[in-house]
């Protein structure tokens, strides 16, 4: 937004910036042309790069609130000061993205045979857990919480969970590796989760890479591959109070408002556009590039057709639609 961009952190921005000045805020660059329309789109950012990075154990924060409100009135503040109308769009539930949707948090697919092994390899684990449960240092909730059961058929994977103590043996003393639990449904993965070490080194499960299967020892996934509950209520949490700024401070300057998060809902579901079917799977939904969180060319087709949809009604302008079709999925650069 506001912030100085160097051309290290963008290296498209120095085509804008001003050439003797390569290090101007991006909000200078604008105004030094003396626009007389806008578009904003910002503060996917402000969420997205804590929640790839696995939340609370990732090196980005989310964006403070009254932050984000005082920056985003400072931008606005400042396109409209000379007259200039615009259109807003709203941030997207980032959690309905390919980047958080591809691997599933049931994906370990056993055979009885499978299951009745993992549940062998665990039993100390889960006797652990009852011991400590019998000696009153955690509750009948976190015991449930923390036994870990596999059968024939889908399986939650097994994550490590810092918010967990360390089981206690008989002692007394701290049994290291032992803050583990299986994900719960409500709970994501994301796209950066090795799925090559679940195939073949039992990552989610047990360390089968040793072909003794008496030196197996629990591998689970590390949670800056997780987005736990109280991580994606953080989220939507924050999405949510961005998202009021925002419909508040377009309403107050009669801008133009896309509704981005109510579309990426009903692109979450499937929708239909000129007898092509779109959904946000990965790679087949047609609409989200390779790295499972931006649009590809045809999907940003789409939103363009929204965003022209907005300033047509609010401006009564008349400004063409794009034909989707016309652009493609995915592009192959020579």
């Amino acid at each position: 937004g506001l912030a100085v961009v160097p051309p290290t952190a963008n290296p498209y921005y120095v085509r804008f910036a001003d050439q003797t000045n390569n290090q101007e805020p991006v909000i200078a660059a604008a105004m030094r042309n003396n626009p007389t329309f806008f578009t904003l789109w910002i503060g996917n950012n402000d969420v997205l790069g804590y929640a790839t990075t696995g939340g609370d154990e990732g090196n980005d924060a989310i964006t403070n609130q009254a932050q984000f409100t005082q920056v985003y009135q400072l931008i606005l503040n400042t396109l409209t000061s000379n007259g200039a109308k615009g259109v807003v769009a709203n941030i997207p539930d980032i959690t309905t993205i390919p980047f958080f949707t591809t691997v599933k948090w049931n994906a370990l697919e056993l055979t009885q045979s499978q299951a009745d092994d993992l549940n062998s390899g665990f039993a100390a684990y889960n006797q652990g857990v009852q011991g400590n449960l019998a000696a009153n240092l955690i509750t009948q909730a976190e015991a449930d919480r923390r036994t870990i059961s596999f059968k024939a058929g889908a399986n939650g994977f097994v994550i490590f969970d810092n918010t967990l103590a360390l089981l206690r043996d008989a002692s007394g003393n701290q049994m290291p590796g032992t803050q583990m639990r299986q994900i719960k449904s409500n709970e994501l993965l994301t796209l950066r989760t090795p799925q090559d070490e679940i195939r073949c080194e039992g990552y989610g499960s047990v360390d089968t890479r040793d072909p003794n299967p008496a030196k197996w020892a629990p591998n689970p996934i590390t949670e800056n591959h997780v987005l736990d509950e109280d991580e994606i209520q953080a989220i939507q949490t924050a999405v949510d109070g961005f998202n009021a700024t925002i419909k508040s401070e377009a309403s107050s300057r009669g801008l133009a408002f896309f509704d981005a998060n109510a579309r990426m809902r009903e692109l979450s579901n499937g929708i239909t556009i000129n007898g092509i079917s779109f959904n946000a799977d990965y790679i087949t939904g047609g609409a989200f590039s390779l790295d499972g969180v931006h649009p590809n060319t045809r999907g940003y087709a789409i939103l363009a057709n929204d965003f022209i949809k907005a300033i047509n009604a609010t401006y009564g302008a008349n400004i063409p639609q794009v034909d989707v079709a016309d652009y493609p999925t995915y592009e192959i650069l020579q």
